[in-house]
């Protein structure tokens, strides 16, 4: 209601509101020319519902003449005296893509209500409009006061539309229908709408038109106050809850089959198949390629088509459990077959881990695509085609596979050897099997349907198409533990005949190939060369590593150039000194031999000078002997000279013989002396073990006998070679000692002169029976 105040200084009172309200209040009414009659209440409620009916949200208004001088307006001015002036009629239609979102929250399963607080005949009108579900049957306000709560409930349920609505309307009907069990959703724009959105689980406030205490009140709120926004989020949502059920029911098994192999290794007393560096290796790669691709899966076909979970729905359901445990077995039981399988064929214990480490890693590639569909099969273009990022993230995997069997650094990180194509039709036949055996189990536990049992129809629009809506169905209480009953056994089945005959066929190979003796004992060591320091000073660099490989003549370092010139001078001066008093002997020498010559022309005349003729002969020998040693000071001088340059230039370090480094003893930054050692080569490619042999089959031990190293200095590895040597005693008897030398390939220098190992020894039956026919 408001006060206005015209030119003359006239005041008059005006009242608008719910015109049914303003007719209960009201005795006269105002006519054409201004002249006031009797109120026609029955003729005014006709033209209500005639504009309500028309969709029309419907004012009345009322007017009164204020008292002289009145500045103030107060309730109990309105009391009486009203006069009715006329009806004001509103149009707000709905938008289109509103229509289009409730019928997809019917499709969705969920329930959209009107409540509002305009006439019952407009509420109905516009419900027409939206295509709400029984738009006729409403409930007014005062209906809603005289209903008790345990009967609200039960007419919420079944009410679409709600008109003549109050605060306290709304806040009794969104409690009325969380009593029963309802996930209830409010939306609203002004402060009567607050305790309502306070108290609904999810209150949607409007950005544009709402004001501060709606906003407030409310956990979200819409920025373009558009309803298809709110279908759009639970759409979004719909969407991001089932990528993460899919992220999870991948991660889980997969991680359930990498735990379940290592677990029956150690339960059977087996070598692990895989090591804990390659489980890391493992869970590194899958993690950030396999697990992210699903978190970018597009909607699955007939994602609004489903009814809404129970909000008390654990994430982890029964199928889920059982879907871990069974793709887990399924891993279990190919890679632990596969790597049974390759080392009963001979393969090194290397060899089988990398075999066990791939087929990991494709049958979690395999089961990738089973995950990518909850229920429905994956076994289509869609399934296996449909989503780049699974396909970029399946093309990394295999990459950085590759590098992990063929790269010489990731053979040196991981003991990895590279496969044959032969083993790998093997690795991608049983992740081939997994993923069958999975789409089986899909087929088996699921089914397609035509439509969800909650799809409510709608009145005026269309049905929406019911196909691609997937759903779980029970066909029976007894059904479904019996089936999964059925193929646990056959898992267990599987991998207990497996297994069987896989340690049957090492046991028959074993036998075939004959009796095993074992010899411990110390690496001998091998010949050793010392590369020496060729001049003092620091070394500056050292380009052989340890268990390098270097050929004659290659260099593996240098020092550094000295920083002093002051004895590279001294060395000159003493050189130039040198060679000036080895020209100075010259000189007297050729004096000597010059008078020598002279008085031995007149030896023959002159007998008197045959004493000055033996001391001439003396000076030339004297003067020859000090040439010699002014010869030898020159020639150490100028070795002086030459070493104060290599000094100071620096010298290189040079391997003189080919071998592998065994040994360093230099380092960078070292100060080393002339002729000190700095490297020791050896050639270590080959390395003998020195041990005895004694026990049933020691003398049976020939040379040329196959022989299997291992030695805790390098854990996992094993080393194949040959008996060289076997010395028995004199007389041989039963359970002698036999000392025995055997030779091992050693390419990579892991094994190490002085270290403990221990050789199996191969020992053919009709050797050992020689033996003990000769006993």
């Amino acid at each position: 209601m408001t006060l206005h105040h015209d030119h003359d200084g006239a005041g008059y009172i005006f009242v608008k509101g719910a015109p049914e309200r303003l007719l209960e209040m009201c005795f006269w009414e105002q006519g054409v020319r201004g002249e006031q009659r009797p109120l026609d209440c029955d003729c005014w409620l006709d033209r209500i519902t005639e504009m309500a009916t028309r969709g029309q949200r419907v004012l009345a208004v009322a007017a009164k003449k204020a008292e002289e001088g009145q500045q103030q307006l107060a309730f109990g001015d309105v009391e009486n005296g009203l006069v009715f002036v006329g009806l004001i009629g509103l149009i707000d239609p709905p938008r289109a893509e509103a229509v289009e979102a409730i019928r997809a929250c019917a499709t969705a399963g969920m329930s959209v209500k009107m409540i509002t607080g305009d006439h019952a005949a407009t509420a109905i009108a516009i419900a027409r409009e939206l295509g709400l579900n029984h738009p006729d049957s409403v409930l007014a306000g005062r209906d809603i006061d005289a209903i008790g709560d345990e009967e609200l409930g039960e007419a919420a349920s079944a009410t679409t539309v709600f008109a003549r609505t109050s605060p306290e309307h709304k806040l009794r009907l969104v409690q009325a229908l969380q009593k029963r069990g309802e996930v209830v959703a409010m939306t609203g724009d002004g402060v009567n709408d607050a305790p309502a959105l306070k108290r609904a689980d999810i209150g949607i406030a409007m950005g544009v038109k709402g004001t501060e205490a709606a906003k407030e009140a409310a956990e979200m709120v819409l920025a373009d106050d558009n309803f298809a926004s709110i279908v759009h989020a639970v759409h979004e949502g719909r969407v991001v809850y089932e990528n993460l059920k899919k992220t999870i029911l991948y991660i889980l098994p997969t991680n359930g089959g990498e735990g379940l192999t290592v677990i029956a290794a150690i339960a059977m007393g087996e070598t692990l198949p895989v090591t804990p560096v390659q489980i890391l290796w493992i869970n590194l790669i899958t993690a950030v390629t396999l697990g992210l691709a699903l978190a970018f899966e597009p909607p699955t076909k007939g994602v609004m088509l489903r009814p809404p979970r129970p909000s008390g729905e654990p994430i982890l359901s029964r199928y889920f459990v059982w879907r871990i445990v069974f793709v887990s077995f399924l891993m279990l039981i190919a890679t632990f077959g596969l790597y049974e399988l390759e080392k009963a064929r001979g393969m090194g214990l290397d060899s089988a881990r990398t075999v066990a480490v791939n087929t990991l890693v494709a049958c979690e590639v395999a089961y990738l695509f089973n995950a990518r569909f909850l229920s429905e099969s994956s076994l289509s273009t869609k399934g296996l085609f449909g989503s780049r990022a699974v396909l970029i993230s399946v093309a990394i995997v295999v990459v950085l596979q590759a590098m992990f069997t063929y790269a010489p650094f990731m053979q040196a990180l991981f003991n990895t050897t590279p496969l044959d194509p032969e083993i790998w039709w093997h690795i991608a036949g049983a992740s081939v099997v997994l993923f069958l055996l999975v789409e089986v189990e899909k087929a088996i536990f699921h089914s397609r349907t035509k439509a969800p049992a909650a799809t409510p129809s709608l009145r005026g629009v269309p049905a929406a198409p019911a196909t691609g809506a997937a759903a779980v169905v029970a066909p029976g209480e007894w059904v479904r533990p019996v089936v999964a009953g059925l193929l646990g056994l056959l898992i267990i089945a599987a991998s207990g005949a497996f297994y069987l005959h896989t340690r049957v066929s090492l046991t028959r190979e074993e036998a075939s190939a004959g009796r095993t003796v074992v010899v411990s004992g110390v690496i001998a060591p091998v010949a050793q060369t010392a590369i020496n320091a060729p001049a003092a000073g620091v070394v500056a660099t050292l380009t052989c590593g340890l268990g390098a490989k270097v050929e004659a003549g290659e260099t593996c370092g240098r020092l550094a150039p000295s920083s002093s010139d002051q004895a590279l001078a001294r060395e000159k001066s003493a050189l130039a000194a040198a060679e000036s008093q080895l020209a100075q002997r010259a000189r007297a020498q050729a004096r000597a031999q010059a008078n020598l010559e002279t008085l031995e022309a007149h030896s023959a005349s002159r007998a008197a000078r045959r004493k000055a003729l033996a001391d001439a002969r003396r000076t030339l020998a004297l003067a020859r002997a000090q040439i010699e040693r002014a010869e030898a000071e020159v020639a150490l001088r100028r070795e002086a000279v030459t070493k104060a340059e290599a000094d100071r230039a620096g010298a290189a370090i040079v391997a003189p013989i080919a071998g592998f480094v065994i040994e360093r003893t230099a380092a960078v930054g070292a100060r080393v002396e002339t002729g000190a050692p700095l490297f020791m080569i050896g050639d270590a490619s080959t390395v003998r073990l020195r041990g005895k042999a004694e026990g049933e089959g020691a003398l049976a031990i020939a040379p040329g006998a196959k022989a299997l190293l291992t030695s805790e200095s390098v854990p996992g590895r094993t080393f194949s070679g040959k008996v060289t040597e076997v010395r028995r005693p004199a007389e041989p008897q039963a359970g002698a000692r036999v000392d025995v030398v055997v030779e091992f390939e050693n390419s990579d220098l892991a094994l190490r002169p002085g270290a403990e190992a221990s050789a199996r020894i191969d020992i053919e039956e009709r050797a050992a029976a020689l033996r003990e026919e000769e006993i």
